[in-house]
């Protein structure tokens, strides 16, 4: 493929990625602030839910519920043995207190830590949400919460919040994502819509935008630059690797590396700028359409003489089956979503 500035052109008339665009580009004030793209950011939200005397009119609603779903995750059906979490359920939390930042003896900083005097309970959360975990660490703040606070009797809930239920390092930490910590608030939007102030509505409204957004595969959207990135290959490429070198080493990706050295550094800069204006926009449809899973399969199917009609190149589950079961579609149905028989 020739990868030349003309395509941009081309781009810049297409009304599918115009229309992606404007998906990517509704208004929301948080991300504004780019709370979207910074987990001190995220913490702290978290911190204002977690406080039941915030201003929020939540009470202690987002802590109960979050101690809840730490119960319910499999991942944490050992540690929930022996745990005396029904009286949780019936305590106010009014008296919690919650801290951010907290610097250790080793002069690394907890995120978040809930202390609840009345319940002698300490909640230890490390979120991250996009970034991954440094060595040791989670040991660390384990061993100075339990230092502080086992000799007054407190019991230690260490949490890992992720964005997708990543494995802590540390064994004796709680598994929690943001799937929960969007369905906690979405929860509570829908049942106690009439008794929330505009501006607390508002505010958690946007905020669950932005998880949605960061969570939940929109099927549509995905479609849309998948066509957009087949149509558009080569502005795409040129647009995204020209701002990613760490891409260059990768094998695919050298004849686009290798036509960029022509291009002249006011026309980098004029990239650049293309770039940074319709940054998530580019990122997006990049990411679906060089999908290497759905490339792999694309390449299996060929290779197998597999039918169009019984396979569907998905980014993230590539399904087919055997073109011999359409002789069957009274026996085994039409798939469910991408599977037949549950």
């Amino acid at each position: 493929m020739t990868y030349s500035l003309d395509s941009i052109a081309q781009l810049d008339h297409s009304k599918d990625f115009a229309r992606l665009h404007q998906k990517f580009h509704q208004f929301n004030p948080l991300k504004v602030l780019r709370v979207d793209q910074f987990e001190i950011r995220h913490s702290n939200v978290l911190a204002w839910l977690l406080d039941p005397n915030e201003n929020h009119q939540l009470g202690s609603f987002f802590i109960k519920k979050l101690l809840s779903r730490l119960i319910m995750r499999p991942e944490n059906e050992e540690k929930a043995e022996g745990w005396n979490f029904l009286s949780y359920f019936y305590a106010s939390f009014s008296d919690a207190e919650v801290y951010r930042e907290v610097k250790t003896e080793t002069n690394r900083y907890i995120d978040l830590l809930i202390i609840v005097p009345s319940q002698k309970l300490v909640l230890l959360i490390e979120n991250k949400f996009h970034a991954g975990e440094s060595l040791g660490q989670l040991e660390d703040y384990l061993s100075y919460a339990r230092k502080c606070f086992e000799k007054d009797g407190y019991t230690i809930l260490p949490v890992f919040l992720t964005l997708a239920s990543d494995a802590p390092s540390f064994q004796d930490y709680w598994v929690l994502d943001y799937y929960d910590v969007l369905e906690i608030i979405q929860s509570h939007i829908e049942f106690n819509r009439e008794a929330m102030s505009d501006n607390v509505y508002d505010f958690l409204v946007y905020y669950t935008a932005i998880l949605q957004e960061q969570l939940v595969q929109d099927e549509e959207a995905n479609e849309l630059a998948l066509e957009v990135y087949q149509a558009n290959q080569a502005a795409i490429d040129l647009l995204f690797l020209s701002q990613h070198e760490e891409y260059r080493k990768q094998p695919r990706y050298r004849k686009v590396f290798e036509q960029m050295t022509e291009i002249t550094d006011e026309q980098k800069h004029a990239l650049r700028k293309i770039y940074e204006k319709k940054k998530q926009t580019i990122d997006f449809i990049f990411k679906i359409g060089s999908n290497v899973l759905r490339e792999a399969f694309l390449s299996f199917v060929q290779l197998e003489n597999i039918p169009e009609e019984v396979y569907r190149a998905h980014i993230r589950v590539p399904n087919f089956i055997l073109p011999e079961w359409q002789d069957f579609a009274e026996t085994i149905g039409e798939p469910e979503g991408e599977y037949w028989l549950g």
